[in-house]
């Protein structure tokens, strides 16, 4: 569930994106800034991955990839809080691209940490799972965001709310991750495997019978 809990912190960012881009009574400089804003998104997704793989994953390490999804929703909350405060557009831009650093390397590390934990069998079946409610929560979040946006509340209020869910969703993922849950677990049970087989090897060579 780590990809669902990333959709819905950054769900709402198809309507704030739009509502943050506007310039009333100009709808081509309006859309001028949305593009602006969507290419600084493209650049922050393009290198979230590659900060999180280059000071954080180790391949042999799952636990490794579920703590750099648990740090990518907090630079996914930090971009809101951002973007929430921000007084000109050009760090609307600058926040949007730290949010989608978070949000890509969920979007990716999610996966290969079900592919690292889940059993070959089943693994087509939980992955679609994956994806088909991570979808329907970004879908629910958006539609939420906008029935707020219609109701009044302004686009600052929102994008705090998202960072608001987003907090409670770090810290669920980080008490799970500290208390040895998920991929840290799994790591366990390895080297726990591991020293059983090492014991039984050394006992093999010293049984009178292997002599």
């Amino acid at each position: 569930f780590m990809k669902s809990s990333g959709t819905v912190t950054w769900g709402s960012e198809d309507v704030l994106n739009v509502l943050f881009s506007q310039v009333p009574g100009d709808e081509i400089e309006s859309s001028k800034r949305l593009g602006d804003l969507y290419s600084s998104m493209g650049v922050g997704c393009l290198i979230g991955p590659i900060l999180a793989t280059s000071f954080i994953i180790d391949g042999r390490k799952p636990h490794t990839m579920q703590l750099a999804c648990i740090c990518g929703l907090l630079f996914v909350i930090g971009g809101w809080i951002g973007v929430a405060n921000a007084p000109t557009f050009e760090l609307i831009c600058f926040f949007s691209f730290v949010r989608c650093l978070g949000g890509s390397t969920i979007w990716l590390y999610s996966t290969l940490l079900l592919q690292n934990l889940v059993n070959v069998g089943m693994l087509g079946r939980v992955v679609s799972m994956e994806g088909s409610l991570a979808c329907l929560f970004e879908a629910a979040i958006a539609y939420v965001a906008g029935r707020l946006e219609d109701e009044g509340v302004s686009k600052h209020e929102i994008a705090l709310l998202s960072a608001g869910i987003g907090s409670l969703l770090l810290m669920f993922w980080s008490t799970y991750h500290v208390f040895g849950k998920g991929a840290p677990r799994s790591m366990q049970q390895d080297a726990d495997k591991d020293m059983i087989l090492s014991k039984g090897s050394i006992d093999m060579i010293h049984s009178p019978t292997s002599v």
